[in-house]
């Protein structure tokens, strides 16, 4: 990633950057493309300096696959260290936002307000919602067992 600016945007950092002019691949991997469909600009926020909130402007391209047997026509070249797919967020910035004890709901956004990070107190209980469940083990009493009062056998 080549960082073209930084400025200083109101309360905030902006940081220009784009991606080096190279080819690039689609999921499928096979053939790398050069021919580019078009640009696009992606916008994430990113883990604050001190108290002062950043911001990403990164440029994108589109790119035609290259591989005539691919299904897909077109695909956006990615950088899985900065953000994931569709991420409006950084991976930085997602991993400080991962749910943890008593860090979700109003609490958990006013502890982030304090780390300078401004975030809705709904998507930090949407992000523990998406947690996977606890594996289950093998069930072995279901319900309580009583034995007071009753004769067996």
């Amino acid at each position: 990633m080549h960082v073209d600016a930084v400025t200083r945007m109101g309360q905030g950092v902006l940081i220009t950057a784009r991606i080096p002019d190279n080819d690039s691949a689609c999921q499928s991997r096979t053939i790398p493309s050069c021919r580019v469909h078009s640009r696009y600009r992606r916008l994430l926020t990113d883990v604050t300096c001190g108290d002062v909130p950043v911001t990403i402007d990164l440029r994108t391209r589109r790119f035609f696959c290259g591989n005539r047997s691919c299904s897909t026509r077109t695909f956006a070249e990615q950088v899985p260290a900065l953000a994931q797919r569709h991420a409006r967020r950084t991976v930085a910035l997602s991993t400080l936002l991962e749910p943890r004890p008593g860090w979700a709901g109003r609490a958990g956004a006013r502890l982030a307000a304090r780390l300078g990070i401004t975030v809705f107190r709904s998507l930090l209980i949407r992000l523990l919602r998406a947690l996977p469940d606890p594996a289950m083990g093998q069930i072995r009493v279901l319900g309580p067992m009583r034995t007071s009062g009753l004769q067996i056998g």
